[in-house]
């Protein structure tokens, strides 16, 4: 066949989905597996969404425009969480990981520099890789809760420097920034001219330390913009909806650009979507609850591991416990973990080199779930 650009040849398989086939496959050869491998919530998307999708269906909302509600319900959502009112064009509706494509492409060139944590998010690193960006990872260290020091990022920081990217809530390590470090990187990037895109996926979902956004600083009108996500906080993550808010010349290329890509997001996800935002507040508060208590459960569990030792998640859906102490390296505990307990995990190598030493536990799987996987850990490698 004729042969392949060489963009192409740099793509690959996210890790988590690829080593997730392999458990299954165990699974339909009679195995019983834990999954704790998956970053997906376990519950499914609430009636009031799906109906409110199905409705408009029936009312033939099947165009390419809709009725303009998702975006009066991002704005009053803003409003009421972040302070502030975004204007309609500073809103763009879209799939969370094709804005972060888009925007990487509109404030990027080849050769340019896009400065991303690790461990991280792969998909930060291979959106910059395919087109030719050069992503600079800086360790958001153990010592520091997994939060990211704006001083390591300023260190590296550099003529070439376009955009920094920060998670918080964060994946792998549920580390939630503190309000001081969001302002310090918000007045960093604002100072030297370099966009800040906070990654909001799981802004909803903190147990311990407030959430903080940098768009509550600057109103996305300077330097900030923000993603968020239906996918993890309403059970929506085959619905393929989010939205992102920044600055309004930057929004309007970012646009353009989605409309060659995507064209446009159908319009009954989109109301249901708006549903989401105006009438979910309960639901999430519900599941927050019960996700909290399913973290407590693997946070303490985990602690009693000989040679596994695990900073409290303070948000998201994981924990990423250090298990260096146990002399093995993240693939063989994981490996181990699979043979000896028929309990999946991930390495911590999935999420950049810094992620060796460590292995991910998704917790967005039920409480019973939660107390078998722990327990057949503590049965596998003893329990200290």
């Amino acid at each position: 066949m004729p042969p392949l650009s060489a963009a192409a040849g740099s793509l690959r398989s996210r890790a988590t989905f690829a080593f997730h086939d392999q458990v299954k496959k165990l699974e339909a050869a009679g195995r019983s597996i834990i999954h704790f491998e998956l970053g997906e919530p376990d519950a499914v998307t609430p009636p009031l969404i799906v109906d409110a999708a199905v409705d408009a269906l029936r009312r033939g909302e099947t165009h390419y425009t809709g009725s303009g509600n998702l975006p009066q319900a991002i704005a009053a959502a803003t409003k009421s969480e972040l302070g502030f009112h975004p204007a309609r064009e500073q809103i763009v509706i879209a799939p969370a990981v094709s804005f972060l494509y888009t925007v990487i492409r509109c404030v990027a060139n080849p050769g340019d520099e896009v400065i991303i944590p690790e461990p991280a998010y792969p998909t930060y690193a291979s959106v910059c890789e395919f087109q030719s960006v050069r992503p600079v990872p800086v360790a958001a260290r153990e010592e520091n809760g997994f939060r990211l020091d704006p001083r390591d990022v300023a260190a590296v920081c550099t003529g070439k420097t376009r955009l920094v990217i920060i998670n918080s809530p964060g994946n792998p390590t549920g580390a939630v920034m503190s309000a001081n470090e969001i302002r310090a990187l918000s007045e960093l990037c604002t100072q030297r001219g370099i966009y800040l895109l906070s990654d909001e996926t799981y802004a909803q979902l903190c147990y311990d330390t407030p959430f903080s956004s940098p768009a509550a600083i600057d109103r996305c009108q300077l330097s900030s913009i923000i993603i968020r996500s239906f996918s993890k906080t309403y059970a929506m993550t085959g619905w393929r909806l989010g939205w992102g808010i920044g600055p309004s010349p930057l929004m309007q290329k970012v646009g353009q650009l989605l409309q060659m890509l995507i064209s446009t997001v159908p319009p009954f996800i989109q109301e249901a979507g708006a549903v989401a935002l105006q009438q979910g507040s309960k639901w999430v508060a519900g599941q927050v609850a019960e996700y909290r208590q399913r973290r407590d459960v693997i946070a303490a569990g985990l602690g009693i591991l000989p040679g596994v030792t695990c900073v409290k998640p303070a948000g998201a859906l994981y924990a990423f416990p250090n298990i260096t102490g146990t002399g093995m390296t993240s693939a063989e505990f994981t490996a181990a973990a699979l043979q000896r307990a028929n309990v999946a995990l991930l390495p911590g190598t999935a999420f950049g080199p810094a992620g060796e030493g460590y292995v991910r536990l998704c917790f967005a799987t039920s409480l019973a779930n939660c107390r078998e996987g722990i327990s057949r850990l503590q049965r596998a490698f003893g329990a200290g």
